[in-house]
């Protein structure tokens, strides 16, 4: 067989850079955090939307599924999914994920009934309070340091009609997440909630890709290099400023 035609051969069945394990599609998980992320989103929500774009231009063909937080880190542990969209950064975590390059950053604060009028200086005024947070989220470090009496709930949604219903005192959320359940969600909510106290953290999501995968470190360099290029031509901008469309 002449050369050229061994060569043509070999070009055809070598596997395309960034197709990712020949081409196997990765499996990615998150949980449902509108408006970042949510299975009834549009395009799965602007921050799962970025992700996916930025996977599709190294050839990464990508199936999302949405799971309570903790269900979706233990199969990333359990090496049953590929990724997970949205996660903090926190120390612990390197022991099963590689995070990639900052995607979105997230005000986190305390929410509380207009009616209640709380007020504080310092974090250790609130340890009479009851606190509701979320289940297996990294919730603010000064929270625990300072002591403050905490209850969990599965998800932002339960915490919030709990203190509707004065279950809880204030509850700590995202101001993104808390506007967009307040506005799509019971009519009773409108009006009756406020932040309180200054911002209490502010986070940013990662891709955090398993680090019990085959190379974890070519998907975040192959992720990182495409969300350079969409910061580059503006195309992670379009897609974020949706944000602001998935609050009205």
């Amino acid at each position: 067989m002449p050369l050229r035609i061994v060569l043509l051969f070999a070009l055809l069945f070598l596997p395309l850079s960034g197709q990712g394990e020949y081409g196997r599609t990765l499996t990615l998980v998150a949980t449902d955090l509108p408006p970042f992320y949510s299975d009834t989103l549009v395009d799965k929500g602007p921050v799962a939307h970025l992700v996916m774009q930025a996977l599709a231009r190294r050839g990464y063909r990508v199936e999302l599924k949405f799971y309570p937080f903790i269900r979706a880190t233990a199969l990333i542990k359990a090496g049953k999914a590929d990724a997970i969209i949205g996660l903090w950064y926190r120390r612990e975590r390197e022991a099963w994920a590689e995070y990639s390059a900052p995607l979105q950053s997230v005000e986190i604060g305390f929410l509380a009934r207009k009616d209640a009028q709380i007020a504080f200086a310092e974090l250790g005024e609130l340890k009479g309070r009851l606190i509701g947070i979320s289940r297996g989220y990294a919730n603010p470090p000064a929270i625990a340091a300072n002591g403050l009496r905490t209850e969990e709930a599965d998800s932002d949604e339960t915490n919030l009609r709990k203190l509707l219903l004065g279950r809880v005192d204030m509850i700590v959320i995202s101001r993104h997440v808390a506007t967009y359940l307040i506005e799509h969600g019971s009519a009773e909510y409108r009006g009756q909630f406020e932040f309180v106290g200054d911002v209490l953290a502010t986070e940013v999501f990662h891709l955090g890709v398993a680090k019990n995968r085959d190379a974890p470190e070519l998907l975040v360099k192959d992720f990182n290099q495409a969300i350079e290029e969409m910061q580059k031509d503006g195309s992670m901008a379009a897609i974020l400023s949706k944000l602001t469309t998935e609050l009205n």
